[in-house]
């Protein structure tokens, strides 16, 4: 017999959730990387996965979501994949820790069966 409670997660229209989370990243950034501050359109960060002393070669766009870490080339788009490659956590984690964070309803972005393999609404 299963010991473990079966758990499904369904799938989610990320490019909507990060979206939706654009107007909240001047208040999330400082809550997850306090080493940084606001630079116009960008927040400037130290890099949460290397020691790193200066502030300036790692960047998010507050605007656009699209972040950089310009030391090594590494580069993502929204706050979503930025936790996970900051925290070494899961999608799962972070699109639920980011729901709760900022009151946004998580089954609001939920991808019904029509769309699993098509077009995502954006």
């Amino acid at each position: 017999m299963n010991r473990y409670k079966k758990t499904s997660f369904k799938m989610i229209n990320s490019y909507k959730l990060n979206r939706d989370l654009l107007s909240h990243l001047p208040n999330l950034l400082p809550k997850y990387f306090p080493n940084g501050k606001l630079e116009r359109n960008e927040y400037v960060m130290l890099n949460p996965t290397r020691q790193d002393r200066n502030l300036g070669s790692f960047r998010i766009n507050i605007k656009t979501g699209a972040w950089g870490d310009f030391a090594i080339g590494k580069k993502g788009f929204g706050i979503i994949s930025l936790l996970i490659y900051a925290t070494k956590s899961s999608f799962k984690e972070v699109v639920k820790e980011l729901c709760l964070q900022t009151r946004l309803s998580l089954p609001n972005y939920y991808l019904d069966n029509r769309n699993k393999g098509g077009k995502y609404e954006r």
